[in-house]
């Protein structure tokens, strides 16, 4: 089982299947920049019109994307990348950022 894995929990026999360390993390985002996105634990991920893609981060306001990239997108890159430019293609005036998760200041997010 990977690393990133392992910090998925299972609540109530259920396989939660969304890195709380993101939420934390967009939680932090939203609270440092007055703003209020969309994620798992906040209004749930939002669904890419016409795609079966669910964003990890969506805010409207900002016009903001955002993917949280576990170490194991490393060996993904081709799938993020087509999946990627479908996304801009619905949300050309939004900005889209990729957090890879290895990069986090891990005193700021408890990862």
């Amino acid at each position: 089982m990977s690393d990133s894995a392992k910090k998925r929990v299972i609540e109530n026999g259920i396989v939660v299947n969304f890195n709380k360390n993101a939420c934390k993390w967009f939680n932090l985002f939203d609270m440092k920049n007055n703003t209020s996105g969309f994620y798992a634990t906040n209004g749930g991920e939002k669904q890419i019109e016409g795609t079966t893609y669910f964003v990890d981060y969506f805010n409207e306001k900002l016009k903001l994307i955002m993917e949280w990239d576990e170490p194991y997108h490393d060996n993904i890159k081709d799938k993020d990348i087509k999946r990627e430019k479908g996304i801009k293609e619905k949300y050309p005036d939004f900005s889209f950022l990729r957090i890879k998760e290895k990069e986090i200041d891990s005193t700021e997010v408890e990862l």
